[in-house]
């Protein structure tokens, strides 16, 4: 990597931010993986489920869940969107199939009661991570020992990409670089301010969820 005969300082600007529960959600719509929706006994023991589950299913009412998986863990994530509770998801989750993905996932998971019980498959809805608006955005600007400044764009490098993991108060728990500027001390700089921004968390079905942000704005769909 190249060096640069300057200070890197992180020259930024802070807007005025609104609370969180002010500030627009964009992008969010139906998660895109799996890309193809697996069957209900794909994902778990189908009959044991309606077995335990489907008495204390309303046939006016579904028990919705979302299932949320990961690539550092072989089963998912189980939460009760609607109709049923945390015992509930607890059983689904102990009756979920281990599944092997390099990337996460999700789907809602839908049980009918009834006279003819039936479980379904549907796409999770995802909204993905975005920095809040009173966040400082890292490494716009390089100060150089002259004490000019000059937008990073001038200095005739690469552009840095950092994958972040955002955990689900929106504080970044996970960095690493995806492309590099080719100058380190650059690199390192950028990763330093994007460590220290706030983000709204990514939501899956409604609920805030670990998630990837690219700071590129290229990362892909959950």
């Amino acid at each position: 990597m190249r060096s640069l005969a300057v200070s890197i300082a992180l020259i930024a600007t802070v807007v005025a931010s609104p609370p969180l529960n002010g500030q627009r959600r964009k992008e969010c719509g139906e998660a895109k993986n799996p890309r193809h929706l697996p069957s209900p006994s794909d994902i778990v023991d189908s009959a044991r489920v309606i077995a335990l589950l489907a008495p204390y299913s309303r046939p006016s009412q579904a028990m919705l869940f979302s299932l949320v998986f990961f690539p550092d863990d072989s089963f998912p994530l189980v939460r009760s969107i609607d109709g049923g509770n945390g015992d509930d998801a607890l059983i689904l989750n102990r009756l979920a199939h281990a599944q092997q993905s390099s990337h996460p996932w999700a789907v809602r998971m839908r049980l009918m009661g009834g006279s003819s019980p039936a479980l379904t498959i549907e796409r999770s809805t995802y909204c993905p991570p975005q920095p809040t608006e009173g966040s400082v955005y890292p490494a716009e600007v390089v100060r150089y020992r002259d004490g000019t400044d000059r937008p990073v764009r001038m200095l005739g490098v690469g552009e840095t990409t950092v994958e972040l993991v955002v955990d689900e108060t929106g504080a970044v728990v996970h960095e690493r670089l995806l492309e590099s500027s080719g100058v380190g001390d650059l690199d390192q700089a950028i990763t330093r301010g994007w460590q220290r921004k706030r983000f709204l968390p990514g939501l899956v079905d409604g609920v805030p969820t670990r998630t990837i942000y690219w700071t590129d704005g290229k990362a892909p769909r959950l």
